[in-house]
């Protein structure tokens, strides 16, 4: 099948020419071309918090320390209380739960005698990447940055795609304000 220009198209002199390379010179008048956005740029592009939630941390499990910890979570599932950022420490186990569940855990924990302690109002500040861990250093920019700007980091964890900080609930907005400020492009 041969595509030809029709007149109009171009300028007289390639008008019933096939296409050929020349059509694709830089220096010629044509058309602008619309791309297609297949990923997100490079950089942080999304900051946002999550709030309403409590920190859990159970110490001085007994041994076998594997065994204390699954009984801790299975308490826990069988109480269908959700958990986040699960972590396990020397001696035992830390995890992030909604509000509404916090009491039903502090429940479940008494009724296993273990010592635990439970931090509330907590926040998660998600700082969102494509390619988070392939851009050099951005993470550790990033965790420069909560360091400098609240008392003390609760958890921190990363995805392919998003660094995650669950800090006091009061200093979410601060955290989020200076990673955006620091790290977002400016729109104009």
């Amino acid at each position: 099948m041969d595509f030809t220009l029709e007149s109009g198209d171009r300028p007289d002199e390639l008008a019933g020419q096939p296409f050929r390379k020349a059509l694709s010179d830089p220096e010629q008048d044509l058309p602008p071309q619309v791309e297609t956005e297949f990923e997100k740029a490079r950089g942080i592009h999304l900051v946002e918090q999550r709030t309403g939630l409590s920190r859990v941390h159970v110490v001085n499990l007994a041994e076998p320390l594997m065994a204390s910890r699954l009984n801790v979570l299975k308490m826990v599932a069988e109480a269908k209380v959700s958990i986040d950022f699960l972590k396990f420490t020397p001696d035992g186990i830390t995890f992030i739960v909604s509000d509404t569940h916090t009491s039903t855990v502090e429940a479940c924990l008494k009724a296993l005698d273990v010592e635990h302690s439970i931090l509330r109002d907590r926040s998660v500040v998600l700082a969102h990447a494509a390619n988070l861990r392939d851009e050099e250093g951005l993470i550790a920019q990033l965790v420069s940055e909560a360091i400098d700007s609240v008392q003390e980091i609760d958890h921190l964890g990363d995805m392919h795609d998003r660094l995650l900080f669950v800090v006091k609930a009061s200093h979410a907005p601060e955290l989020t304000a200076r990673i955006k400020e620091r790290f977002m492009e400016k729109i104009l």
